[in-house]
């Protein structure tokens, strides 16, 4: 027996199936079309703790992303990520616990909260340099926040933090002593 039909409708296979293409090697495998699943129905993996959750339904439609039968990520209609949450404030909010009642300021793209210390790094090699940088419409680098890493080439700048300002010059250094300069 191959396939197995019964009086409800349901379907049982003993084997590979295609839908539209030939060469199956897989469980279910669809060629040349798109899966549809109906508002509000998931993408579900064996003992129902992980799965893909979608809300097709209107413009507003959203996507979700559970592990451990909790939920990750969210991708709201208007765009917005929320990993940890499934309220994003902004484009993206990172969310460990709540800060409290407080609203992120609309104006920003990251949000990260969390109900204790909370802080962004950055982890480079010892031999590169560590850089935000800040631009507007006239250049991608106004203005930037380095720090030398403790074997960059250029020995003035190992394990120093350097400011610039004013189309991207050097305008503060911390070095590694704590002796700062300005200008």
């Amino acid at each position: 027996e191959v396939v197995r039909l019964t009086a409800t409708g349901n379907a049982t296979f003993a084997g590979n199936v295609g839908i539209n293409g030939g060469g199956v090697v897989h469980p279910l495998e669809v060629s040349g079309g798109h899966i549809q699943l109906d508002v509000n129905k998931s993408l579900t993996w064996a003992g129902n703790y992980s799965h893909v959750y979608g809300d097709g339904a209107n413009t507003t439609g959203w996507l979700m992303f559970y592990t451990s039968d909790t939920l990750r990520m969210k991708i709201t209609g208007d765009g917005k990520v929320g990993i940890g949450t499934g309220s994003p404030d902004n484009l993206v909010h990172i969310f460990k616990a709540s800060a409290g009642s407080v609203n992120a300021d609309a104006n920003l793209d990251l949000v990260i909260e969390d109900d204790s210390d909370t802080g962004i790094q950055l982890l480079t090699p010892n031999a590169n340099y560590g850089r935000i940088y800040f631009g507007d419409a006239s250049s991608a680098s106004q203005g930037r926040i380095v720090y030398g890493g403790s074997n960059v080439s250029t020995a003035a700048d190992r394990n120093a933090m350097m400011f610039h300002a004013g189309g991207g010059s050097e305008r503060m250094r911390i070095d590694s002593s704590g002796n700062v300069g300005i200008g």
